[in-house]
């Protein structure tokens, strides 16, 4: 892999996932899942704010919690329910919905509906969309 260039300004969208009907289990206000594009000079934080956070594209009938369309998510293969992203006793887990062009952990082919442990730098493609993951803790404010 190799790094970006250090003179140009890497873009950063933070995303919040909302819940459909404004319920969601707050699970911890204080953790982020970090995903770095490989292959574009951008990182999306997304707050881990529910149990499961979905991945995928915005359709006509469907909403992701994780919305990969302004990624290039529909030119790098990634489906409307590509994966889950899920928080449990202090790991992050993720599962392939049955993508039609597969979910991979540092190249190895995941297996759809199974649920997978992520460490912190694992890469991880949703298609051809390649990202580094990690899981940061945010420091409460004084």
């Amino acid at each position: 892999m190799v790094p970006a260039p250090k003179n140009r300004k890497e873009q950063t969208d933070e995303l919040n996932p909302t819940s459909r009907n404004g319920s969601a289990e707050v699970l911890s206000h204080d953790m982020r899942i970090v995903l770095k594009l490989i292959d574009q000079n951008r990182t999306l934080t997304i707050p881990m704010d529910r149990e499961t956070i979905i991945a995928g594209r915005t359709t006509e009938n469907f909403q992701p919690h994780l919305d990969l369309t302004g990624v290039d998510g529909s030119n790098c293969g990634v489906s409307r329910k590509h994966a889950a992203l899920s928080y449990r006793g202090g790991d992050l887990f993720i599962e392939d919905l049955n993508s039609t062009n597969g979910t991979l952990i540092n190249g190895l082919q995941l297996t759809p509906g199974r649920a997978y442990m992520l460490r912190n730098g694992d890469e991880v493609e949703l298609g051809q969309l390649r990202v580094a993951v990690n899981v940061i803790r945010i420091p409460p404010r004084a």
